[in-house]
């Protein structure tokens, strides 16, 4: 398995977010590595390389999204060793589980539609990628469709010209 980047080794802590709370963490990538050490290195190698060309706060956002993905995958489906193993059932199901989480906020909410189109759409760039650059573990198909992001809001503007 590769180095942690450093923009990922700073998220390993509990890092302070909104109110001063801490923000709290089903899984991390040694528990995650432990499960699945084939899909865990697949990650961690695309954050390697998304981190020479973005921000670092948006390395940070994609680490997070796929941590979860991965955590859920390692906890719902133990059969999955890699990337390549998994399938459009296991997307479906993380679409599910994505609709049952609660926001991270104080209200309890469960999580918006623009949250879960932009794990979904993270993810959806990850797959495309590591397909792209031709990764081992790279799945064989599209997995994710511009179907299942959910459908954004697109209010009316306030006011309209004559």
């Amino acid at each position: 398995m590769s180095a942690v980047p450093a923009v990922i080794a700073a998220d390993v802590v509990e890092v302070p977010h909104g109110r001063g709370k801490p923000r709290s963490r089903t899984f991390d990538w040694p528990q995650i590595a432990a499960a699945s050490p084939v899909l865990a290195g697949t990650m961690l190698r695309y954050l390697d390389q998304i981190a020479l060309s973005l921000r670092p706060a948006s390395v940070v956002a994609a680490n997070g999204m796929l941590r979860q993905f991965a955590g859920f995958l390692t906890t719902e489906f133990s059969e999955i060793d890699g990337l390549v193993d998994v399938d459009r059932e296991h997307v479906e199901a993380f679409k599910r589980h994505l609709g049952t989480r609660l926001s991270r906020n104080d209200t309890g909410q469960p999580l918006s539609p623009v949250t879960i189109r932009i794990t979904l759409g993270t993810l959806r760039t990850f797959f495309e990628r590591v397909s792209e650059w031709d990764y081992p573990d790279a799945p064989t198909r599209v997995l994710i469709f511009n179907g299942d992001l959910p459908t954004p809001d697109d209010p009316l503007p306030k006011f309209l010209s004559d």
